[in-house]
């Protein structure tokens, strides 16, 4: 079987183009990631995503689909899984393939007998595959003796990775490879570690190692490593101390001793064995002239990332310190941009007068002023480890991090969870200022202020410090030259706040927090942006675990995840609910999930005493910070039904230019209360647009908020109408009358008419219930337009929903073209699922008042689709007897194209009746229409009527011929 399925892939790929889906590639390590030429690609959902893993892991060779089944749900899989695999098979093909036409067999996810292969381009490998190539070549430079090389080549292999493998990718088989590959890397990274120590550059990566052992306490490797750097540092009880923290740590957790090559490095260290010593500095940087001098026995080999890393696996450090690296002679000068260039260490300046200012701190001191990790920190995962991409080496310039979002979102504890993290980097110390930027109940820090607090902790006496900002802030970049600090500016409330707090020498790092953007300190100083979003779901379900415990949550599952709903993900919002469980053991959590539910667009749930924890209090200092024209808008968009709000639809909303809600929009967004998704398309948190309704109720007028929404409403049923006009031109058009103030859109362009419909559809949706109070001629005038959705037909459950309050908003209203125009559209839609009785009895209730309004052109439209209605349940009399009086109808308003479509209707009719000589007739005056029109599809349909008559006909001539034939049809007479 397994041949059959590799000669059936072998011929799929021999009649395939060798260049198909070369623009294509892949990330696995990382979050599953696919591009399409510089397009990232739409995976789709986790399980899909599943499914797409175990293709790629196959490496071209079929899967079968029970395997696919078993790789994402193991050994339990939910009915119906071979039809969904085969179901996310047919989306990824459609989204790795964007440019293949209808009909075009597939070229990169084949299909093979009971399964699938997926087709990597050799010219666009996985980013896995690059990796293992660059680890493969360092190890043959390492048993070149070409250390430098080989471990530039190293950390290249180990910069691909953007965070934990296939992340957010379900399912057994990536659970176990993404285990492989982080152990992969962990391995890696010891190699590349060994390579630097051996290179003498155990100064720079003694943080690094420091930071590992933490995370990996087990592993022996990294423990020497650190002990061996330690002591090269000159830090010879610090190297002690780690042995002793490795002994406790596996003689309490496994009961057993280090191993023999970590006890002898112990026993080296205690006599300071001068064989431990660090090697002189290479005398060149670049490609070495002539192989190294073996520093292992010949009984060992080099560092090789591909050994499984056991602890005590540590018995090339204890050769390799025992020999010099000689490098011999190069033409070669060092350079400070060479990758493997590291700085020479830099001389002290305790004690010593600082360079520029001719005083000095009248002690060196460390400040430690980072406020305390919280313990049920979870996620950022991805946030983190970039910021510690961004920690500078010594030499490096200065990094600064701005982490923005909105309100409650946690930006503050993930700066201190950053810092904590990165300190080690950091010798001389960190610093923390809370600037109190947003927050009412006190004044902002000025940077004055913080300025002389940082300086007096830094060890300057009050007396030296001058009381000028700018001299503050020039004595403070003096005192920090030659440190290496780490600087934490908490709650900045914009970018003039922090400039003076800025560090101007190498080496340091600078987290700030604010929930603005402070777009000038990225753009003038290139800071390094972090925007902070909501938790996902998994990550707010682990916050209320570690929060309440494991067992109270697990016992109420579900509550946990209405909680996780109600808050959407918003870490302030999930402490609150947390917080008043933890204080009432005896709630269930059933009971505060009903409390959030019942209070809906209510933030009374999420109150407490303390203004920290105080949704309403934590929003109001981002709210009073706007201008007047952005608090009003901000206020109005709560109005708006969502999800997405364009340009376009806050602008009627408003009432103002494009250009000043642009503005407003845009300081919105810096505030991080709108968050823009898209270009011009912007979206509010759930409980922003609680506390945004509760401001309009409070500060605007009932008549303003309801001209806001009748504005936003014309916005809508203008742009849909002109929008549908320009896609189908016989609509027939729905009139409103706009209010002043209102804008819309009008469209000659199918595309952009395609692309609005598509942008505004599912505000469409909602924005028909917003209409059905208070606003019916909008309301049942939307849900006809939306019929014309391209959309619209794979929602058809919503689509009758929204037509039925059409009609009883056009009913309660005594809206007679309402009732007629609705209860038209939603018989055609009960026509289109064959729902009969449903569509008859709405078309009927439609048809008197076209007649009452003296509506020719719909009284016309609904006799033929009861016309269509009837022959679709054989009745072809009926039929015929509707599509008649649609045609006489639509000759008396002169309607062209629908009489010579109805013309052919009534032909075909007569035919199926035995009555082929009207048929005829009705056909060749339906051909005479359609050629006149110059509509060559039509004029097709018609011949291809008369043909089918003429056939008939003829037959029937034929069979009358004969004497038998004539009484074979006398008796064969159709009855109808």
């Amino acid at each position: 079987m397994y041949s059959n399925w590799a000669q059936e892939i072998k011929t799929n790929m021999e009649v395939t183009p060798r260049n198909t889906g070369g623009d294509l590639r892949f990330n696995l390590l990382g979050p599953l990631r696919a591009w399409h030429r510089d397009q990232e690609v739409n995976l789709g959902s986790p399980q899909q995503r599943a499914v797409l893993f175990s293709l790629l892991l196959a490496e071209g060779n079929p899967v079968t689909v029970h395997h696919l089944v078993d790789g994402v749900w193991g050994d339990t899989p939910p009915t119906g899984a071979v039809s969904t695999v085969r179901t996310y098979v047919s989306r990824l093909r459609s989204a790795l393939e964007p440019e293949r036409s209808a009909g075009t067999p597939p070229r990169i996810v084949l299909s093979v007998a009971g399964g699938y292969a997926l087709r990597i381009p050799g010219d666009a490998p996985l980013d896995m595959v690059q990796f293992e190539k660059r680890v493969a070549e360092a190890k043959r430079l390492t048993a070149a003796g070409n250390l430098n090389n080989a471990a530039d080549l190293l950390a290249k292999a180990l910069d691909a990775w953007q965070g934990l493998p296939v992340a957010g990718v379900p399912g057994p088989l990536a659970e176990a490879e993404r285990s492989r590959l982080v152990e992969r890397r962990v391995n890696v990274l010891e190699t590349r570690l060994e390579l630097d120590v051996r290179l003498g550059r155990h100064d720079d990566v003694v943080a690094e190692l420091a930071t590992l052992c933490k995370s990996y306490p087990l592993r022996e490797r990294l423990r020497a490593l650190l002990m061996l750097s330690l002591y090269r540092c000159g830090r010879q009880a610090e190297a002690l101390d780690v042995y002793r923290h490795t002994h406790e740590t596996l003689v309490e957790e496994l009961g057993i001793e280090p191993g023999p090559e970590l006890q002898e490095l112990h026993r080296r260290l205690l006599c300071a064995d001068p064989a431990l010593a660090a090697p002189p500095a290479p005398a060149t940087i670049g490609t070495l002239h002539r192989p190294l001098p073996p520093v292992l026995p010949a009984h060992e080999t080099p560092p090789n990332p591909d050994a499984d890393t056991k602890p005590g696996a540590t018995q090339t450090l204890l050769t390799m310190a025992a020999a010099p690296i000689s490098t011999g002679p190069s033409d070669e000068t060092p350079d400070e941009h060479t990758p493997s260039a590291r700085p020479a260490e830099r001389p002290s300046t305790h004690g010593q007068p600082t360079a520029g200012t001719g005083t000095a701190p009248d002690a060196y001191i460390r400040p430690r002023q980072l406020p305390a990790d919280l313990a049920s920190f979870t996620g950022r995962t991805a946030e983190i480890d970039h910021a510690r991409a961004l920690v500078p080496a010594p030499h490096e310039p200065s990094n600064v991090i701005v982490i923005s979002g909105m309100a409650g979102v946690g930006k503050s504890v993930l700066a201190i969870r950053i810092a904590h993290t990165v300190a080690t980097d950091f010798p001389d110390g960190q610093l923390y200022a809370n600037l109190r930027g947003f927050d009412p109940t006190d004044v902002p820090v000025a940077p004055a202020s913080a300025l002389r607090s940082f300086l007096l902790t830094l060890g300057m006496p009050l007396s030296q410090i001058p009381q000028d900002l700018d001299a503050q802030a020039a004595l403070y970049r003096s005192v920090l030259a030659q440190r290496r600090l780490l600087i934490v500016l908490d709650n900045a409330r914009d970018s003039s706040h922090i400039r003076p707090l800025l560090p101007g020498t190498p080496g340091c790092m600078v987290i700030v927090t604010s929930r603005d953007q402070l777009t000038s300190i990225v753009a003038a100083h290139g800071a390094r942006p972090i925007s902070l979003d909501v938790l996902q779901e998994a990550e707010a379900v682990d916050l209320l675990t570690r929060r309440l415990g494991a067992v109270r949550t697990s016992r109420e599952p579900d509550a946990v995840q209405a909680i996780v709903s109600s808050c959407d993900g918003l870490p302030l919002a999930l402490s609150i609910v947390a917080t008043r469980a933890a204080l009432h053991p005896a709630f269930t959590l059933a009971n505060l999930s009903a409390e959030l539910r019942e209070a809906g667009r209510d933030l009374d749930s999420f109150v407490t005493s303390e203004s920290g924890l105080d949704a309403r209090s934590v929003f109001s200092w981002s709210y009073l910070a706007l201008r007047p024209t952005a608090s009003r808008l901000f206020r109005l968009l709560s109005h708006h039904p969502g999800p997405r709000i364009s340009l376009g639809a806050a602008t009627s909303l408003a009432g103002l230019s494009a250009r000043d809600t642009q503005m407003a929009l845009e300081e919105l967004a810096r505030a991080h209360l709108v968050v823009e998704v898209a270009p011009r398309v912007y979206t509010l948190h759930k409980l922003l647009r609680a506390y945004a309704g509760e401001l309009a109720a409070e500060l605007d007028s009932a008549d303003e908020r309801d001209k806001a929404v009748r504005r936003l409403l014309d916005y809508l049923v203008c742009s849909a109408e002109s929008a549908v006009a320009c896609l189908v031109p016989e609509y027939p058009r729905i009139i409103v009358e706009p209010a002043q103030g209102s804008t819309w859109m009008t469209f000659d362009d199918k595309a952009k008419a395609m692309a609005w419909l598509e942008a505004e559809g599912t505000v469409c949706l909602a924005a028909v219930r917003l209409a059905a109070h208070g606003h019916e001629p909008h309301c049942w005038r939307l849900a006809c337009l939306i019929v014309e959705f391209p959309q619209a037909q794979e929602k058809y459950e919503e689509l009758l929903e929204i037509l039925h309050i059409g009609v009883d908003a056009a009913v309660r209203n005594s809206d007679r073209p309402g009732i007629a125009r609705s209860c038209d559209s939603l018989g055609q839609s009960y026509i289109d699922l064959n729902h009969y009785d449903d569509a008859q009895r709405h078309l009927y209730k439609a048809l008197p008042h076209y007649e009452q309004l003296a509506d020719w052109s719909g009284q016309a439209r609904v006799h033929r689709r009861l016309s269509l209605l009837w022959a679709h349940q054989g009745e072809n009399l009926k039929a015929l007897r509707h599509a008649k009086q649609a045609l006489d109808l639509y000759r008396g308003i002169q309607a062209h194209t629908p009489e010579a479509e109805t013309d052919g209707k009534v032909g075909r009719l007569y035919a199926l009746v035995g009555e082929y000589e009207e048929a005829l007739r009705h056909c060749r005056e339906a051909a005479a229409l359609f050629k006149a029109q110059g509509d060559e599809a039509g004029l097709a349909a018609a011949y291809d009527t008369l043909s089918h008559v003429n056939l008939q006909l003829n037959m029937l001539q034929e069979r009358s011929a004969s004497p038998a034939g004539s009484q074979k049809t006398t008796a064969d007479a159709p009855a109808k």
